[in-house]
């Protein structure tokens, strides 16, 4: 089996021949359902918005990735997650209400670098944009080559990326969606397939057992054992 045709937890044999945002928005929030009834109806996994107001963003980011600005089209990224205003990763704050498509062009160019991200947050009265938010390094994001960066889970956070006309990157818990070309498909970290799982265990232990070898039984937990030896691999 090819690696790139992985899913985790997803199947696609029923999306209609030619996918759009309304598309996307049902799978996300499929995986919303999901995890909520794998968590037992508790929804502290998910990003602090609701799947109607899901829906509204993914809908705004899809038409507005179609409207240019002196020829060209909008590259940029929103975040919906728990960011006290107290928080580092906060650029900016502001508070513009996003109630069509012309609001989020105007504010994109705010979030056109790639370590900034608009911070969306919902209200009775919709959605609104309440800041800008850093979304790398020690945001959001993992840098490669930063084995000290190496967290075993993420924010509660909802993230819409705009890679350009019509093609969005929707990314929440450990699920990435991406709407390319009229197809929506998932981004798998090879991390996930298990032919890779099992590629890394097999390194690490074999690693583990060689500096036995030479330090002794005790060495064993070094790095924290094969099992966390196997993230750094994967990592590296």
């Amino acid at each position: 089996m090819p690696l790139n045709t992985f899913t985790s937890g997803l199947t696609f044999i029923d999306s209609p021949e030619s996918c759009g945002p309304n598309d996307l928005s049902d799978a996300i929030v499929s995986i919303r359902k999901s995890d909520v009834e794998q968590h037992r109806g508790a929804r502290t996994w998910l990003s602090p918005i609701s799947d109607d107001g899901l829906r509204r963003l993914v809908n705004l980011a899809f038409y507005t990735s179609l409207a240019s600005e002196e020829g060209r089209h909008p590259r940029f990224r929103m975040i919906s997650a728990n960011v006290g205003a107290e928080d580092a990763r906060r650029a900016a704050t502001f508070d513009v209400p996003i109630t069509d498509v012309e609001s989020l062009r105007r504010l994109a160019p705010a979030a056109s670098e790639t370590d900034s991200a608009l911070l969306i947050t919902e209200t009775d009265e919709g959605l609104r944009c309440t800041g800008s938010v850093v979304v790398a390094e020690m945001g959001f994001g993992s840098a490669t080559g930063r084995p000290e960066v190496a967290s075993v889970g993420r924010s509660p956070s909802l993230i819409v990326r705009v890679d350009g006309p019509g093609r969005l990157r929707v990314s929440e818990s450990v699920y990435t969606l991406l709407l390319d070309a009229g197809r929506v498909r998932q981004v798998v970290d090879y991390g996930l397939v298990p032919q890779v799982r099992e590629l890394w265990g097999a390194l690490a232990t074999e690693m583990v057992a060689a500096t036995a070898q030479v330090h002794g039984e005790e060495s064993r937990k070094y790095f924290g054992g094969w099992h966390t030896l196997a993230q750094f691999i994967h990592k590296a």
